[in-house]
């Protein structure tokens, strides 16, 4: 069978080195010292065996009798008890004075020094342990009836200093503490051993408790790695190239930016152009030749771009004239950003309303490639010029178009004071 230490507690089996139950976490040190001692059996429990026999304590009792109270006052001379050693030695000389001795007979009055002996036995509970002193008083009072008085004051001292009593008295009175050691090398965890939480110390994962500290264990394994995991000595780590996905993300959402750019590039080329329009300051463009579907008497075309705002272009016919057209021409193709028409024949209210005034109008624009964009606009009736936003590249020629009238009848004409041209 095994050699272990096996749990009073729960009856498991544990190993020699363990100091508490890995089922129970009951405390093992009493179980090793049971066995150290069955091994060995200790003399000083035989002693206790026959130590019942001279149960008949009442024999120091008559120690007393011999020992009057009064006279331990020259006690205080034999308290160099040291002295006392040397004094065996000159025994010779107290053998001639036999005589005078028996009259010393009553000198064993110095064994009430055994009374503090009394004090012991109310202390030890278990009987066994005073009696030794017991047993060695009943020889140490034979011996005095023979043996000269100075010899007895030598040994009486010796008896009173039992070493063994009190040796014996601390497991069976007070029982050792459970001292809670740390983990030594011996302890070290090893690989699958359960690792106690609190004193680090390894446990066969079998176990319950700590061998060390009683600790709970709970079923976390040593992280170490196992041995055939670990690197070898002198061996370098391989570098590891990892795919970053970073970088594809990256080229993906490039690659979708530029074909959104190459798809609404129409759009986003409008839009910025517009931001730029509406940031960047546009200046007055003039045209080169102002034409029309026809003019009214003193009523020219290029009147319409003359700068003064008293004197206007009319078409030939009266009423709402819709169809006639105004066309201006440049020498550069530009971006065209805005046009202002100021409607009506002046700025002067009475003048204003004594001619018609285009309602709306077709802007055309005309690019450098010939291709055309149309713009329809809605005019205020009322004096003054008014701003309208177009937006065209390289525009070439703009022409006006009239589809309604302010005010028209068969006696009047449609006026158009002034047309501006912004552009960058």
């Amino acid at each position: 069978m095994a050699e272990g230490i096996v749990c009073d507690e729960c009856g498991a089996q544990n190993e020699v080195g363990d100091d508490f139950c890995g089922q129970c976490g009951a405390y093992l040190a009493w179980e090793r010292k049971a066995s150290t001692d069955a091994a060995a059996p200790a003399p000083f429990e035989e002693e206790p065996e026959p130590e019942p026999a001279p149960e008949p304590v009442p024999e120091p009792e008559p120690e007393p009798e011999p020992a009057p109270v009064p006279e331990p006052e020259p006690q205080p001379e034999p308290e160099p008890e040291p002295e006392p050693e040397p004094e065996p030695e000159p025994e010779p000389k107290p053998e001639p004075e036999p005589e005078p001795e028996p009259e010393r007979e009553p000198e064993p009055e110095p064994q009430p020094k055994p009374e503090p002996e009394p004090k012991p036995e109310p202390e030890p509970e278990p009987e066994p342990k005073p009696e030794p002193a017991a047993a060695a008083s009943v020889p140490i009072a034979a011996a005095a009836a023979s043996v000269p008085p100075a010899t007895v004051a030598a040994v009486v001292p010796r008896a009173q200093a039992p070493t063994k009593a009190p040796a014996a008295r601390k497991p069976s009175a007070v029982p050792p503490r459970q001292v809670k050691r740390a983990a030594g090398p011996l302890d070290a965890p090893k690989p699958g051993d359960l690792v106690c939480p609190s004193c680090g110390a390894g446990n066969a994962p079998g176990r319950h408790f700590c061998r060390r500290c009683a600790a709970p264990l709970e079923a976390e394994p040593d992280r170490s790695l196992p041995a055939s995991h670990q690197a070898a000595a002198g061996t370098r780590p391989k570098r590891r190239r990892r795919f970053r996905v970073g970088w594809l993300v990256t080229l993906i959402v490039i690659a979708a930016m530029v074909w959104a750019g190459w798809f609404f590039r129409d759009a986003i080329t409008g839009f910025v152009a517009s931001a730029a329009d509406r940031i960047v300051d546009s200046s007055a463009r003039n045209p080169t030749g102002v034409t029309a579907s026809s003019s009214a008497d003193g009523r020219t075309p290029e009147l319409a771009h003359d700068g003064f705002s008293d004197l206007s272009w009319a078409p030939a016919p009266t009423g709402p004239a819709v169809g006639e057209w105004l066309d201006a021409t440049f020498d550069a193709p530009f971006r065209l950003v805005a046009v202002a028409i100021s409607p009506g024949a002046s700025a002067e209210q009475a003048d204003f309303l004594a001619q018609a005034r285009p309602s709306s109008m077709l802007v055309t624009t005309t690019d450098a490639e010939g291709a055309t964009h149309d713009l329809r606009i809605k005019l205020a009736d009322e004096p003054g010029p008014q701003r309208f936003d177009v937006g065209i590249d390289d525009v070439v020629a703009v022409r006006f178009t009239i589809e309604g009238a302010y005010g028209a009848s068969p006696d009047t004409h449609v006026a158009v004071a002034e047309v501006e041209f912004s552009g960058r």
